[in-house]
């Protein structure tokens, strides 16, 4: 996959980013954001965190010091999240599938990123459950910082199995493309307003705190 520009910023955006000028993008915000301040903090979940580190939209304020919960099924991408965040005491790496229900989810695995298994395809079976169970497991407090989800266009069931206006995240950065695009744009409608957009990537910031 190409890089994304990204231009210089006071954050450290890993390379593989997929949002053209993140670092920019953050700076414009409030607080906890903008000029990056190793002083301010914030807390950060990722839903399909593939490796920690590639593609990653939050890897440097993880790196930074940021408590970061990362949920992540395939079992190969769990192993080298807790390799990449040995060293990060307040990083937590989930080791399931998120969705608007408990049970089982059939994968099919590719190295650069995991999706649905499709009919006729070799399938992993993972356990999954709701993003508000994780959440409430690991006792994750509402007006975190910012919630990704990046998933291979399963995002709408994350999306069901999670209480938006109960845990209400600052900052949301969603995959969100094809079929599913609108009904994930109307879903934050209420509380958030579209802050950036891409033919990828759709990042939502929450309007009593944006404003």
């Amino acid at each position: 996959m190409p890089l994304i520009p990204q231009n210089p910023s006071s954050y450290e955006i890993e390379a593989t980013c997929q949002i053209e000028n993140l670092g920019w993008l953050l700076e414009q915000l409030p607080e906890p954001f903008g000029v990056f301040n190793h002083r301010r903090t914030g807390r950060l979940v990722e839903v399909g965190a593939y490796n920690g580190y590639t593609y990653s939209n939050i890897w440097g304020l993880t790196k930074a010091g940021w408590p970061t919960l990362l949920i992540e099924p395939m079992l190969e991408n769990v192993i080298r999240c807790l390799a990449e965040h040995k060293n990060r005491p307040w990083v937590i790496v989930e080791p399931v599938a998120c969705g608007e229900e408990d049970g089982n989810l059939q994968m099919f695995f590719e190295r650069e990123g995991s999706r649905l298994a499709k009919a006729g395809e070799p399938q992993i079976s993972v356990p999954m459950t709701t993003l508000n169970a994780v959440l409430k497991r690991h006792d994750w407090q509402p007006d975190f910082d910012v919630l990704v989800v990046d998933v291979e266009g399963g995002e709408q069931p994350v999306l069901q199995g999670f209480d938006l206006e109960h845990y209400r995240p600052k900052l949301c950065i969603i995959e969100a493309y094809g079929w599913q695009r609108d009904w994930i744009v109307n879903w934050f409608d209420k509380l958030y307003t579209v802050y950036y957009s891409d033919g990828l990537n759709v990042i939502f910031a929450r309007r009593d705190w944006k404003t």
